[in-house]
């Protein structure tokens, strides 16, 4: 392990509960912002695979998160009161739901629209129960709340260089679970994508919910002591951290790939 430094895997596949969250409304705004930053990352992946993978062979290999990412949907879907007028989940390319305005009123499109974060986070965590496994992510939840607050710069050094540094540093690729695990992190994460109609709830929502917890905590009416939203809140922010340095690394081999490929067709002239 790096020093000073805890694993935090996604989803243990234990029921412990998480620590107490002792830093407050700090933490739901840190979540959020890299929340953010995983939701954009996974955008920016999705669209760098679509322009060098062939799409039905794309579409087939995020298949299983495509499909949970739709059924979410439909699950908020039903319990906010909206009318599912077509869900299509049987098709590779282009899976979809339509519906119409949930009757929840104020939270409803964002429910909706937060559902595949949840479904593939725990969908995920089935599949380490299954495989047995976990990708350590080797970040402490404290430490990076500080690091990034108070002292921002080196915070964000420590978080995305020397955290994805640690996390693939430290992995056994050697393990064919592991392997496994990584694929299936990078199939469930990456199907936490938005369609274009949803970014307009999604992320503000996120934002909106984040200045909450934030305001509530500011006046005294703090939340932190509920276990169920420590542990909601620890293992998203496992889920968030973890996917992040698994996407970098992807994304990294994607750009080594592609230099080499355009090396290659340079020098043979084609």
């Amino acid at each position: 392990m790096g020093a000073g430094l805890v694993p935090a895997s996604i989803f243990w596949a234990t029921a412990r509960v998480a620590p107490t969250i002792k830093e407050g409304s700090n933490i739901y705004v840190i979540l959020a912002f890299w929340l953010i930053i995983l939701i954009l990352l996974c955008l920016a992946i999705h669209a760098l695979w679509s322009r060098h993978i062939h799409s039905r062979a794309l579409s087939f290999f995020l298949l299983p998160g495509a499909i949970i990412h739709e059924l979410s949907h439909a699950l908020l879907c039903l319990v906010t009161g909206a009318t599912i007028k077509e869900l299509s989940i049987a098709r590779i390319e282009n899976p979809g739901i339509k519906y119409e305005k949930p009757k929840v009123p104020v939270i409803g499109d964002f429910l909706i629209a937060f559902a595949p974060i949840a479904g593939c986070a725990v969908v995920l965590s089935i599949v380490f129960v299954l495989l047995n496994t976990q990708i350590d992510a080797n970040v402490p939840l404290s430490e990076n709340v500080r690091w990034i607050l108070v002292k921002y710069l080196y915070g964000f050094k420590e978080t995305v260089f020397l955290t994805v540094y640690n996390f693939w540093v430290y992995q056994d690729l050697g393990n064919a679970k592991l392997i496994c695990s990584l694929l299936a992190t990078v199939i469930f994460t990456l199907s936490i994508a938005p369609h274009k109609g949803d970014i307009k709830y999604l992320v503000p929502g996120i934002i909106i919910v984040a200045a909450i917890l934030y305001s509530l905590d500011a006046i005294g009416l703090s939340l932190s002591n509920y276990k169920w939203l420590n542990y909601s809140v620890y293992k998203l922010w496992n889920f968030t951290i973890a996917g992040l340095c698994t996407l970098t690394g992807f994304l990294l081999l994607t750009f080594i790939i592609i230099t080499v490929a355009k090396g290659i067709k340079l020098v043979s002239g084609k």
